[in-house]
């Protein structure tokens, strides 16, 4: 689809895009935009190829200028056979300045069908993703067995804000999400904040930002 502008008399502040009859589903290009319309313009509308194994959450977002949003990518598997998956997740803006920025994405999967999994020496606590997050992100942690585990959010100032576990663990890779919260269901405000995990008498501790 092509918007082709031979003559603009009034290139005035204006919005461009198209949308569905309903109006529920669109793709803005410019939105109040002082000056984007000029004469000879032409826009092409190039429908993108969805990768079937590869979600954004969320897929759109409005950021002003000076704000900082998270878009967790997530990757999907499930019925697909071992080999390498290339990809591009593209990010667009109406903001002409910016124009499009491109990230290369790649998922391989293999065949562990009859091997034998390999767990850690010692307990882990790797780093929260995304980060910084705004308002969820995960955790990872891996055991060398079955543990009680305690895993605890605190802010700068060491106040206790959300436990996400506590109680005994199976050995291997864990994942557990924080969504920003307490234990009181409350959003938390935005800035640094520290998880610490707890096994088998070792501490262990990995800091994020909450940016919203």
């Amino acid at each position: 689809m092509d918007f082709q502008y031979a003559l603009v008399n009034s290139p005035g502040s204006c919005t461009v895009g198209v949308e569905n009859a309903d109006g529920e589903d669109g793709l803005q290009i410019a939105w109040n935009d002082v000056g984007y319309l000029h004469s000879d313009l032409a826009i092409h509308f190039n429908p993108a190829q969805a990768l079937s194994w590869v979600t954004c959450d969320p897929w759109y977002m409005r950021v002003m200028p000076g704000e900082i949003e998270s878009v967790t990518v997530h990757f999907d598997a499930a019925g697909m056979q071992p080999g390498s998956y290339p990809g591009l997740l593209k990010i667009a803006s109406n903001d002409r300045s910016a124009g499009e920025q491109t990230v290369a994405l790649n998922m391989i999967i293999s065949d562990l069908s009859g091997a034998s999994v390999q767990l850690p020496h010692a307990p882990v606590l790797y780093g929260a993703v995304p980060n910084p997050f705004n308002p969820r992100t995960e955790l990872q942690f891996s055991l060398p067995h079955a543990a009680h585990v305690s895993l605890h959010i605190y802010d700068l100032r060491g106040r206790h804000v959300r436990t996400l576990v506590n109680g005994w663990t199976d050995g291997g890779f864990q994942t557990v999400i924080w969504n920003g919260q307490n234990d009181q269901g409350q959003s938390v405000s935005s800035g640094r904040y520290s998880a610490l995990l707890e096994v088998d008498g070792i501490a262990q501790s990995q800091s994020m930002t909450l940016v919203r």
